[in-house]
């Protein structure tokens, strides 16, 4: 059985993509969150905001490919939206578009650290700071608003 397994993983290492050239990104993956569940209500509440490097370089502008995977709720929550981001530094910027009403754009531009993802929204919308700390072990559930 060990042995089978050892084949497989071998396997999987040899087929996946190396790319030429690229330094492997320190996390592939990131969430960050202020979710909660209501204990009065039982409504979901918060933002979260999930952060992935592909470690590709996009060959027209030689940078690499960093997407966010977007989603917050009141009451329930609202469809994810899956944007290109641009991580200079600890600075990030990604423009959200959303589905209704059409052509709703928000643009967040704000700082990424291990510890935590904070900004703002540049629009008229925007003018309250957001603050999402890092799940460093994300849970298949969200915890308890009142602590």
């Amino acid at each position: 059985m060990r042995s089978l397994l050892a084949s497989v993983l071998s396997l999987a290492a040899f087929a996946s993509p190396t790319l030429v050239g690229a330094a492997q990104p320190k996390e592939f993956l990131a969430v960050y969150s202020n979710m909660c569940v209501s204990s009065d209500s039982g409504d979901l509440r918060g933002e979260r905001m999930i952060v992935y490097r592909t470690g590709y370089e996009d060959p027209s502008d030689k940078t690499e490919q960093i997407w966010m995977l977007h989603q917050r709720s009141e009451g329930v929550l609202s469809a994810p939206i899956f944007e290109r981001a641009t991580i200079v530094g600890d600075d990030i910027r990604f423009v959200l578009h959303f589905p209704s009403p059409p052509n709703f754009v928000r643009t967040f531009v704000g700082k990424i650290t291990p510890a935590a993802l904070s900004g703002r929204y540049t629009d008229y919308n925007g003018s309250h700071p957001v603050m999402l700390p890092r799940e460093t072990y994300p849970e298949n559930r969200f915890p308890d608003c009142a602590g």
